[in-house]
């Protein structure tokens, strides 16, 4: 996953003065309780989070992140709904799909800090928590017990991308389509047919008559 506004210069680090400080506690409770989930967190590491996450309010539309900027923070969704995709001659394939509870990030571009290859966009009024990719290494370096938390989320999210990989190489229309209904119902009452057809690597027609198919069994 990629992504931050591209002036037609050269590719600079993303303007990110939108993102305000998380002050507003309710906002780290489903944050907490997924790290907590995972593993204990340190009352240090507690009051580091506290101190320096970030949030950020899109509307239906707006990009956390386009194509050729660095992506400079990794995000954890409170709520909402965000798409990523790659462009190529007018024409948009997505990637990703990912709803509330999840991490979103583009990540080539943050892990690396070059310029990202893909946009991340909203596909309904959508809230994040991010952090910095300087804060998260000093994280890393300080509080050792959050690598545990940075394997356990990738071991998550490369599983899911090698089924998603499996699927378009391996599966027919139907049987992707299945899947996608079994892992993210909720996609199909919130994100357009186009992007979920894009998703699953086929045309929208074939959505169409596939679902067709299965809502008559």
């Amino acid at each position: 996953m990629e992504g931050f506004w591209h002036s037609g210069k050269r590719s600079t680090r993303s303007d990110i003065t939108s993102m305000k400080p998380l002050l507003n506690l309710p906002y780290m409770d489903n944050l907490f309780k997924l790290l907590m989930s995972i593993y204990p967190l340190s009352q240090e590491l507690i009051n580091y989070l506290r101190a320096n996450l970030e949030i950020k309010e899109l509307k239906r539309g707006d990009f956390l992140l386009k194509k050729s900027r660095i992506c400079t923070h990794i995000y954890f969704i409170e709520s909402g709904c965000l798409r990523c995709f790659y462009e190529k001659n007018g024409a948009e394939a997505t990637s990703w799909l990912m709803t509330e509870g999840n991490v979103i990030v583009s990540v080539s571009s943050f892990f690396n800090q070059k310029e990202s290859r893909e946009s991340i966009q909203a596909m309904e009024d959508t809230v994040v928590i991010g952090i910095s990719f300087e804060k998260l290494e000093y994280i890393n370096r300080t509080y050792i017990e959050f690598n545990f938390h940075g394997r356990v989320l990738s071991q998550k999210y490369y599983a899911i991308s090698d089924d998603q990989l499996y699927a378009i190489k391996m599966q027919r229309a139907p049987e992707r389509y299945l899947h996608l209904l079994e892992t993210q119902p909720e996609l199909f009452d919130r994100v357009p047919a186009k992007y979920i057809a894009s998703l699953l690597g086929i045309s929208e027609p074939t959505l169409s008559r596939v679902r067709k198919k299965y809502k008559r069994k």
